[in-house]
């Protein structure tokens, strides 16, 4: 044993670092403003649908997608799955008239017309 062994110093000690106290309880009296955080990243695209009738997958799930704006200058079919979207269970939606998705889900799509262009832009969360 050295005489500094006594001397060693401990790096949470210099560092003054506490433990992980774990979840906290708050209980929160009256209002409270909260604000959504800004998307990290993002992308547009569109897709062409060659044949009335044919289906697409517009957007994989995607745990990071935060926003989604859907738009096509004809009617087209929408739903979260494939089976979804070649029954009489899909949305149409209408021409010109911008869908906003916030969910993380699949969206398919499905053409009412040929050579149909669904444009699409995507935001989504950090890691």
């Amino acid at each position: 044993m050295s005489k500094f062994d006594s001397y060693e110093t401990d790096v949470d000690e210099v560092l003054q670092q506490e433990p992980d106290p774990g979840p906290v309880r708050v209980i929160v009296e009256g209002t409270v403003t909260t604000q959504a955080a800004p998307a990290i990243d993002g992308d547009a695209y569109s897709v062409t649908i060659p044949t009335s009738g044919d289906v697409e997958e517009l957007a994989v799930a995607d745990p990071r997608r935060s926003c989604m704006v859907v738009t096509s200058a004809t009617a087209f079919r929408l739903a979260t799955s494939k089976d979804a979207i070649r029954s009489s269970s899909s949305a149409l939606w209408p021409a010109n008239e911008p869908l906003i998705i916030r969910h993380r889900a699949a969206v398919w799509v499905r053409s009412t017309t040929a050579d149909q262009v669904i444009s699409t832009s995507v935001e989504r969360w950090a890691d």
